[in-house]
């Protein structure tokens, strides 16, 4: 498989999103339609650039010191990409983060010292995605410009980030431990790359390894959710169920209360009596 190499650019250049939300995000909208500051900052400078993509979350538990130190200590991966980093309410992390948390200073403290020590400027930014529909538009763009989503948690209990990136063709780079485990690996078959986000090496070969494979799994990310997370697949889900319960119950019983809301009809023995009867 060939991989389109990237060309080495700087990041120093904060990204602006305020204006993001102009942009819906509904099936009339393809990846060309994003907010055009966005498409007019990257436009030119260097195309085809792939840009490994952080969640945002709560940062001790969701590991951007560890994702950061992976992507300093592999020289391929940093000279090959850029990490782009979303942090809620940061605008800036380069001019000042001094609003965060006191926890999360203490991290960014530590990630700006891995940057100093391993002259990343330029190579890691930071924007802010203050809404659900901001987050749509950055994905959508991170598309665009062949990105990756990437998710080091120490534990995640489902995963609902990844599917949602996964959804717009991004592929995805996520811990192993939690829900991800479940939803990237089925009977063999691979939908993204699962890594250990205690081992800062193998985050970084995972990141290498869907750069090296990138229409293979953004291919099969889009495929796991299309079949698995669609609300039309979620639907099929709870009738199969239905239906087995209709198939091995000799009675289906609908308690008074699902059909005329009022706590007259509410049995809170129903229940219990239901489920022991059908035991």
């Amino acid at each position: 498989m060939q991989v389109r190499l990237i060309k080495k650019f700087d990041m120093r250049k904060q990204l602006k999103t305020e204006d993001l939300s102009r942009q819906s995000w509904d099936q009339e909208h393809t990846q060309d339609a994003l907010h055009p500051s966005m498409d007019g900052y990257f436009a030119g400078s260097f195309p085809g650039s792939y840009l490994p993509y952080v969640q945002p979350a709560h940062f001790q538990f969701e590991n951007h010191l560890g994702l950061i130190k992976a992507f300093a200590i592999n020289n391929e991966l940093n000279t090959r990409a850029n990490l782009l980093i979303s942090v809620r309410g940061i605008k800036d992390a380069f001019e000042t983060y001094q609003n965060a948390a006191p926890d999360e200073l203490e991290i960014l403290d530590k990630i700006f010292e891995v940057i100093k020590q391993y002259n990343l400027v330029g190579k890691i930014s930071f924007m802010s995605i203050n809404s659900q529909t901001e987050l749509a538009d950055t994905y959508r763009y991170m598309t665009k410009r062949k990105s990756i989503f990437t998710l080091t948690a120490l534990y995640e209990p489902f995963g609902l980030a990844p599917i949602e990136a996964m959804s717009t063709g991004l592929p995805a780079v996520v811990t192993k431990y939690g829900g991800p485990s479940d939803v990237l690996y089925e009977d063999g078959i691979e939908f993204g790359v699962l890594v250990d986000a205690f081992d800062e090496v193998d985050i970084s070969k995972g990141l290498l390894k869907a750069l090296n494979n990138y229409e293979f799994y953004k291919t099969q990310g889009m495929k796991r959710v299309k079949e698995k997370y669609t609300w039309e697949a979620t639907a099929k889900k709870y009738l199969d169920a239905i239906s087995k319960v209709e198939e091995n119950s000799e009675e289906v019983v609908i308690n008074n209360y699902f059909i005329e809301p009022k706590s007259i009809n509410l049995d809170k023995t129903f229940l219990r009596n239901y489920t022991l009867k059908n035991k």
